[in-house]
């Protein structure tokens, strides 16, 4: 052994790994006794010692599996306490993660709901100093007390979070990602080998682009690719896909602010890197991108001409389901432009208001289909539930019954594969489809079980309401 250095280094490698597995063992179980700890003070209401207990787990835990489940206790707790604004601060925490937030974590703060919408901006400048967000007479949990690398990668992805979540105008959005790209930048300059400056080194491009710094994009994309060799920038067709994505971000922005600028312009860095030599999976990613950008530009018609491109050309790439998914929107934002339809009528009123009608039923019948596709023939994509559910809501308003009550029963009996708002909602709504063709019984069923599985959920609520009406 001595005698083979790289034998050594192996061996050296392969002791290291087994010592970090058997020392992370005893951190996962001390995480999961705190939790434990946590939930009984709760119970107790003993706040104050849960207070403190939650505070040393975020600081010592806070990559455990544990952690999206103490953020929104954390929430709930800082409310009690009569500190909603640290429960705010908390649950946007919580959503930089991607933790999806149940019903009754959506607290009252400044007499607005939190959850969606603007009020989940969380307005920058207001807690924005020197570089760190705080909050005087902090919590022992709260977001203040992070460290300072953590600390500032959360007011970034806040910041992304509020354009997401919130309606925000292509330049009015300029305000939050400007702070996003403050708060990378000084974390960059400041904790350079932090855990966290990836995250700064992926956000940044796509946030440089939609800002109109292309330069500045292009430079970052360059430094993902030394610095994240596991990154698809580090191949060559995927740098080239991210180098077109970001120019037409950033052609994008520009015409915002010059809406005299051929949409050919912006989609053109996509449409070269379609015909140049790259594989299906990047020439139907590259246009479906195309198709996105074209539909946040208000062209839905060239929009659903490139997803439908997606679907001919490359119907097997991972984007094909998506693309789907977008044309079913399409159809269905169609057919509720003509049910909104109120007249003026000419001379006979009733015949153009049932062929105004007519049209919208066939809009949401041609928006079922590609759902229905989605979940039957992708059952392990993302879209899959949630496909099938808007499938059953489309026949629904088409007034088809049958075939939305056949894929709502289908979507309930994958309810262990599937998210549970998902499988709540597809229950209300076969309960509504039952009670439509006069099967009240079946529909109670439905109800009673929806209220029994997912009590929580505001399905449930409906359900238990609609039940209330018929007696029980």
């Amino acid at each position: 052994m001595s005698g083979n250095p790289r034998a050594c280094v192996l061996l050296g490698l392969c002791l290291a790994l087994a010592a970090n597995a058997s020392a992370e063992e005893p951190r996962t179980a001390v995480a999961a006794e705190l939790a434990s700890q946590i939930e009984d003070h709760i119970a107790a209401k003993e706040h104050e010692a849960a207070g403190k207990l939650l505070g040393r787990f975020l600081s010592e835990h806070y990559h455990s599996t544990f952690r999206d489940r103490i953020l929104l206790r954390a929430a709930a707790l800082a409310a009690r306490l009569g500190e909603p604004e640290e429960g705010v601060d908390l649950l946007i925490e919580a959503r930089t993660w991607g933790t999806k937030l149940p019903p009754e974590f959506r607290i009252i703060a400044k007499g607005r709901p939190l959850g969606r919408g603007p009020s989940m901006r969380p307005s920058p400048n207001d807690y924005w100093e020197d570089g760190i967000p705080v909050r005087k007479n902090a919590l022992p949990f709260s977001t203040s007390k992070r460290p300072p690398d953590l600390q500032l990668c959360l007011v970034a992805k806040a910041a992304l979070t509020s354009i997401e979540k919130g309606k925000w105008s292509t330049r009015s959005a300029d305000k939050p990602r400007k702070c996003a790209i403050r708060a990378y930048e000084e974390l960059l300059r400041k904790h350079r080998r932090s855990r966290y400056a990836i995250h700064a080194l992926r956000d940044l491009p796509a946030i440089y682009a939609r800002t109109g710094m292309l330069k500045e994009a292009l430079a970052a994309l360059g430094k993902l690719r030394e610095r994240d060799p596991e990154h698809e920038v580090a191949t060559t067709e995927g740098m080239a896909f991210h180098r077109a994505l970001l120019e037409a971000e950033h052609w994008f922005r520009k015409q915002a602010d010059d809406t005299n600028m051929p949409i050919a312009k912006v989609t053109a860095p996509l449409d070269q890197l379609v015909m140049a030599d790259v594989s299906d999976e990047y020439a139907a990613r590259a246009t479906y991108e195309k198709g996105r950008l074209l539909d946040r530009l208000g062209r839905a018609g060239k929009a659903g001409l490139a997803y439908e491109q997606v679907l001919k050309r490359w119907p097997r790439t991972e984007v094909a389901p998506e693309a789907l998914a977008r044309i079913g929107q399409k159809h269905y934002k169609r057919g509720l432009n003509l049910g909104k339809i109120k007249g003026p009528f000419g001379p006979d009123p009733d015949a153009e208001r049932a062929a105004a009608d007519a049209r919208a039923r066939e809009e949401y019948r041609k928006a079922a289909a590609p759902f229905a596709k989605v979940f039957r023939e992708h059952p392990e994509h993302k879209l899959a539930a949630k496909s099938g559910v808007l499938a059953g809501n489309n026949w629904l308003r088409a007034r088809d019954y049958d075939k939305a009550i056949e894929i709502y029963r289908a979507v309930i009996a994958k309810a262990d594969d599937y998210d549970y708002h998902v499988v709540a909602e597809g229950m209300y709504w076969l309960g509504d489809c039952l009670v439509r063709t006069k099967d009240i019984a079946a529909a109670r069923k439905v109800w009673r079980r929806l209220s029994g599985d997912y009590p929580e959920t505001k399905w449930a609520k409906y359900a238990r309401a609609r039940l209330a009406e018929k007696g029980e």
